[in-house]
């Protein structure tokens, strides 16, 4: 009896078996934009009686399912491609592919660039032609962005701050543009625009380029060598390469890029100053050597269940070179001077991310520490002979702390953040005459900042078409700056309100409302001390220079889902302005709170896309109007001067892809010359052309020609001061012609499928 009963009880256990079996669970996300699925049809082993929907964030949850050694699960949804995969753990998030839906025979698809919370967003999946490009390159393919000649970017005609996956990128330009360089295109998954700041960056950020990398890719590793050598008129340009590592594994997402550079370091130019129409002084010097760059830029991410994310950031660059200068002046016949200089930087960050499906809580907390040095040595010789050197030593850290979070309640939205910078700086100047009339200089400076900054805002929106929000950042600034003879300190708090109405129609979208924000001095206009520039110039710190607060009006339109005309008007107060005043043949220049000043400004961007999206470009124009009036601390406008000045640019890009493995690109800007109440600036421009032809089957082998900098001119600025003038006369080099290779290697699944057929989003359908 006691056999039998044990023999009911196991066929019982293991036909109830499925009934108490494992619980599987998982999301489901749209592969192009990452966004929840809802209502997805979830089966295990096609039984039909064992089934789930998915709910608003794209979660399911199947119970009871047998216990056995594997599974296979699928997936399906009217506006997507169905899934069939092997069941590997729970938590799995699975990733479908749109369906393009054929109405009365025409296809719809999802806009390339859409609207998100007050931002422009650009699908970097859709942008076909730039996905074999480096990602400095394909930057300037998007509409409203260009890249200045001083290694910045701008936004809209606004200058704007670069952010990789919600982290700032506290790096200068140029270490900025070797990352941007050696990062390829196609690990972009979108990029951010905000044209205007509501208060949720640092006042001191007129607008925000933000970078979101690719996290949704299949398992395996990807390999991307690239190589680049460069002649101009007078020999070898520049030579160097990277190497791109990226795999993912598990919820592990690493890449990773290692570059070299050998750059040239040439330049011919001549500084004069005049004075009653009469030319006192006239320095001829010419400049060539060699600087090696060396970057690193790693980045890791772990995905967890609940789609949040970790993700820790490094950042490495370090530069040394030298060249030889030779100068001709009239105090002396020609001299030469020795160069060596080295900087370097370090940058790592750490972010967490909490996904926007928690609409309760969602958004940012990072932390990043920066630290970097900036050193150079001239000895300058008269007939071989030491007769004035130079040692100039500076290095600094900063310590950013942020935390950005959004909650929504029915139809309110309510975003809150703090940021805490503490940034410290230490300088050193040393300059020694042998056998001149002037004396030596021992300068050090020290300085540290504390910002914090604190925002709250609120948006509501009352229908599809409409929404407003209202905000106000707080931020307090505490400085103490001390030098070899001076300490001083200061600290205020300021508060900046924001309110904006957001109108988003078929075919018009429109930011009306009113913004502030604030230009805080930079350290070397604060630096007690002279620092030479050359044997006429003298540069001195003023570390009484208030920062200057400015409150505008703007209206940002777009037209026709693409077309931009924005307009602006600034009252700008305690604007600073660089000053010369004049000692005899020597200039002394310093920064000055000199005035107020009215700005209007107008931007127009025209992106374009015909034949079948074979060409594509954009089209900008910025117009501004500047006025000073209320001139402070004693000064006055230079002779013949005027207070108000009209000035324009113009950018224009275009691209063409005739077939799949060719691509051809033209870039150019215009700069008429530019006036102002201190300064001018003569007239300039260039065009830029680019062949990329795809080699192999795979088209895996990249073949890259450039030609940079055509008809530029050379780039002459006249400074004005009482009676005189000191003038600046950069020669052009020449076009420089540029041939670059690059390499994609895939293994296992392929994580930058770099040629796959991006099929738009039917967000829109569902």
């Amino acid at each position: 009896m006691a056999k039998k009963t044990v023999y009911i009880m196991s066929f019982l256990f293991f036909a109830t078996l499925p009934l108490f079996g494992q619980v599987v669970d998982g999301y489901v996300f749209d592969e192009i934009d990452s966004t929840a699925i809802a209502n997805v049809l979830v089966k295990v082993d096609n039984n039909s009686e064992l089934f789930a929907l998915t709910d608003s964030h794209g979660y399911f949850k199947l119970d009871s399912v047998a216990l056995k050694d594997s599974h296979i699960i699928s997936m399906s949804h009217i506006s997507f491609n169905s899934l069939t995969t092997k069941l590997t753990s729970n938590g799995t998030t699975y990733y479908l592919k749109p369906k393009y839906e054929m109405l009365n025979e025409v296809v719809v698809e999802s806009n390339w660039i859409y609207r998100k919370d007050g931002m422009v967003v650009v699908d970097f999946g859709k942008m076909k032609m730039e996905q074999n490009l480096q990602l400095s390159d394909a930057l300037r393919h998007i509409p409203g962005i260009v890249k200045n000649s001083n290694g910045n970017y701008s936004l809209g005609g606004k200058n704007a701050v670069i952010y990789v996956n919600n982290v700032k990128q506290n790096i200068s330009p140029q270490s900025l543009e070797a990352f941007l360089e050696s990062l390829p295109a196609n690990i972009v998954a979108n990029i951010e625009l905000t044209f205007v700041n509501s208060g949720k960056y640092s006042a001191s950020t007129e607008a925000v380029i933000n970078i979101n990398t690719k996290s949704n890719i299949p398992l395996g590793q990807s390999v991307q060598p690239y190589a680049f050598t460069s002649i101009f008129p007078h020999g070898m340009y520049d030579t160097g390469g990277n190497i791109f590592y990226m795999v993912k594994k598990s919820r592990w997402l690493y890449n990773g890029t290692l570059s070299f550079a050998n750059e040239r370091i040439y330049k011919s130019s001549t500084d004069s100053l005049s004075y009653n129409g009469l030319k006192i002084l006239d320095d001829h010097n010419f400049s060539d050597g060699r600087n090696n760059v060396f970057t690193y830029r790693g980045s890791t991410i772990y995905e967890f269940t609940n789609k949040s994310k970790l993700s820790l950031n490094a950042f490495v660059y370090y530069d040394k070179g030298s060249a030889d200068l030779i100068w001709n002046n009239y105090n002396i016949n020609q001299y030469t001077a020795n160069k060596h200089a080295h900087s370097d930087l370090y940058n790592i960050s750490l972010s967490y991310t909490l996904p926007s499906i928690n609409k309760r809580a969602n958004g940012h907390l990072t932390y990043a520490f920066s630290y970097g040095n900036d050193n150079s040595k001239l000895d300058y010789l008269a007939k071989d002979e030491v007769y004035k050197s130079s040692d100039l030593r500076m290095s600094g850290y900063m310590n950013t702390f942020n935390i950005d979070l959004n909650s929504e309640v029915k139809s309110f939205l309510f975003s809150y953040g703090l940021q805490v910078d503490y940034n410290k700086v230490k300088d050193h100047v040393i300059y020694s005459h042998v056998n001149m009339d002037r004396n030596d200089v021992d300068e050090s400076f020290s300085g540290h900042e504390v910002l914090t900054g604190l925002y709250a805002q609120a948006k509501y929106t009352f229908s599809k078409r409409v929404s407003t929000r209202l905000g106000l950042r707080m931020e307090n600034t505490q400085y103490t700056y001390s030098s070899t003879t001076n300490n001083n300190s200061n600290h205020y708090v300021n508060f900046f309100p924001s309110l904006l109405t957001y109108i988003n129609l078929n075919n018009y979208n429109s930011i009306i409302g009113i913004v502030s924000n604030i230009n805080r001095p930079k350290y070397s206009w604060m630096v007690y001390g002279e620092r030479q520039a050359n044997d006429m110039v003298s540069m001195y710190g003023n570390r009484d220079l208030k920062p200057n607060k400015a409150y505008g009006f703007v209206i940002y339109n777009t037209l026709f889902k693409y077309m931009n005309l924005n307009f602006s008007y600034i009252l700008t107060y305690d604007f600073i302005g660089n000053v010369f005043s004049s000692n005899g043949k020597h200039l002394s220049s310093t920064y000055q709170n000199i005035a107020d000043q009215q700005t209007f400004k107008t931007n127009i961007v025209i992106p374009y896309r015909f034949a079948d999206k074979k060409i594509m470009g954009q089209f900008q124009f910025n117009l501004a109007y500047d006025k000073l009036y209320n001139f402070k601390n004693q000064f006055s406008l230079p002779a013949d001067r005027k207070c108000s000045y009209v000035n324009y640019n113009i950018h224009s890009n275009i691209s063409y892809s005739p077939a799949s493995r060719i691509y051809l690109s033209i870039d150019g800007n215009y700069y008429p010359t530019y006036k102002s109440s201190l300064m001018n600036a003569a007239a300039n421009g260039s065009l830029d052309f680019e062949l990329q032809y795809m080699m192999l089957k795979e088209k895996n082998l990249q073949l890259r020609l450039t030609l940079n900098d055509v008809f530029a001119r050379d780039a002459k600025r006249v400074f004005y001061y009482v009676d005189g003038q000191y003038s600046s006369y950069q020669r052009h080099i020449g076009p420089i012609f540029r041939l670059s290779l690059k390499y994609v290697f895939n293994k296992g699944q392929r994580v930058v499928d770099e040629y796959r057929d991006y099929t738009p989003s039917n967000g829109r359908l569902r």
